[in-house]
């Protein structure tokens, strides 16, 4: 899209402010993609299997706006996804300032259909050269924090980023003599390069106890995860203001990518907290395939 365009949505969603969502909660599906399930049905527009057109992201937007204004009100439009393979989504961002370091919020959206709807809830069957168009009434999305070095606007607007390097000292946790974690953390030395993604995942989880005591939705929704080279934190709130509100209570973890210090216990008790805020109740949709409700 050209710069125009972007603008263009971008002022949509400016738009957006003051406006309450219109949803009946959050869930996970069976391929444990979490998705907002509205209080009624929209069209998702076709779109190029090559890129985005204006005209569907706009008609995409409009809808957004109108049921989950909380996630996206404000947020800035990219130009291309990052990366470049994820063609079939939308990325919207927004930069959070917390004690002089910068964080980006991160909301992906799925305007590429999925699969697996009704035949009577399709109204444009797909191409090969274009997406189907159906009736619906879910938005996809994944939603994540990550310590960035700066961002790229133009006319005021964020157009790219440049994620902060994660930083293998992140493995390091201050201690106490009462409280999570009293034996000493070993401090791992390898380079990010040289090491498996799930090899980090793992070790991260064991340091912040991620784990089915604390963490109800298991593996069918991780709390961490690495992504543009760095730490990420991955929420579930259908609100930017309640993502960052919660951010700000264990913001720790991140900074220590920043700041090559161990994160405090502090930090890791108000991230277990927030976890075991996470209650979840399995159920069926419509077709019969699992789904997981999500309530904090």
């Amino acid at each position: 899209m050209i710069d125009q365009e972007v603008e263009s949505l971008n002022l949509l969603l400016k738009s957006c402010e003051n406006k309450k969502n219109q949803t009946t909660g959050v869930f996970i599906d069976n391929l444990h993609h979490p998705f907002v399930l509205l209080k009624e049905s929209y069209i998702l527009p076709s779109i190029s299997i090559h890129a985005i057109e204006f005209n569907a992201a706009m008609q995409f937007l409009q809808e957004v706006c109108k049921h989950i204004p909380e996630m996206v009100a404000g947020c800035h439009v990219m130009p291309q996804p990052k990366p470049k393979k994820e063609y079939g989504k939308l990325f919207l961002v927004k930069e959070i300032s917390i004690e002089n370091y910068s964080y980006l919020y991160i909301l992906k959206l799925d305007i590429a259909y999925l699969g697996g709807a009704r035949k009577e809830n399709i109204i444009k069957q797909a191409t090969q050269e274009n997406t189907a168009s159906i009736l619906t009434d879910r938005f996809y999305f994944s939603s994540h924090i990550i310590p960035i070095q700066k961002t790229i606007q133009k006319s005021g607007f964020i157009v790219d980023f440049e994620p902060f390097p994660y930083n293998p000292s992140l493995f390091q946790i201050q201690t106490s003599d009462t409280g999570i974690g009293s034996t000493p953390m070993k401090i791992e030395s390898e380079l990010f390069d040289e090491i498996d993604y799930t090899v980090i995942i793992k070790k991260l989880k064991e340091k912040l106890n991620v784990n089915e005591r604390n963490w109800q939705p298991g593996r069918v929704h991780a709390p961490i995860s690495i992504e543009y080279s760095t730490l990420t934190i991955q929420f579930l709130e259908p609100s930017f203001h309640k993502t960052k509100e919660t951010f700000e209570r264990f913001y720790g973890i991140l900074e220590s990518v920043f700041i090559n210090q161990p994160i405090e216990v502090r930090t890791i008790e108000n991230f277990q907290k927030w976890m075991q805020a996470h209650h979840v109740s399995r159920t069926k949709s419509v077709s019969g395939n699992i789904l997981w409700k999500v309530s904090t």
